[in-house]
């Protein structure tokens, strides 16, 4: 009886053992499987803001685009940009193609006539000579619109300025709105664009 007794506490002794050596090893192993699996990140994800699109007087471009503002003939200011503009070309194109002026070959624009610019009195006593770049729109009526001054270059100095000085830029400005030309067309259509024209002053 006490045999028996004495094995059996020897048997569950031996099943509480061989238990307790397997509850340790799968605790191991979960532990060494959770520390072997990449920790998550701990970081605030950047969050980038769409850049709102800016409008400028002088057209300028941008991810958003580009846009302008304009002066229309009742003296208001009014707005135009790329969007409105490719709206614009998908209409021209739909007129052109019903009207079957789709095929029609573009044409750039065409100057007639460019009358120099007078070299002032000023200037000429100063030995003030050099280049003016301006801006120019050619209207599709075939008219002159506006006309901006964008840089002067003072051949006798190297300098480069704004403007010419003695009243050469005025004298270049002049001289642009006299200009003739023939206005590009596009599917049989006249239409505006602006360039930039360039006037040389030279003392001889």
């Amino acid at each position: 009886m006490c045999d028996k007794s004495f094995t059996l506490k020897i048997t569950t002794f031996l099943l509480m053992f061989l238990v307790g050596l397997l509850f340790v090893d799968v605790s191991q192993q979960e532990f060494f499987e959770a520390e072997s699996q990449p920790k998550p990140l701990l970081y605030k994800k950047k969050i980038l803001k769409k850049e709102e699109p800016k409008i400028y007087s002088d057209k300028k471009s941008s991810q958003c685009g580009w846009s302008y503002f304009y002066t229309d003939k009742n003296g208001k200011t009014r707005e135009y940009n790329s969007e409105m503009a490719r709206k614009d070309e998908e209409a021209k194109v739909k007129l052109a193609k019903e009207n079957g002026t789709y095929d029609i070959p573009a044409t750039g624009i065409k100057v007639l006539s460019k009358p120099k610019p007078q070299y002032t009195k000023e200037a000429r006593e100063n030995e003030v000579w050099g280049v003016m770049k301006l801006k120019v729109t050619f209207l599709s009526n075939g008219k002159i619109g506006g006309v901006k001054a964008i840089e002067g270059y003072i051949g006798s100095d190297g300098s480069t300025l704004e403007e010419l000085p003695d009243g050469l830029t005025q004298q270049a400005i002049r001289a642009a709105r006299k200009i003739k030309f023939k206005a590009p067309t596009r599917y049989g259509e006249p239409y505006t664009v602006t360039k930039t024209v360039q006037y040389n002053f030279n003392i001889y």
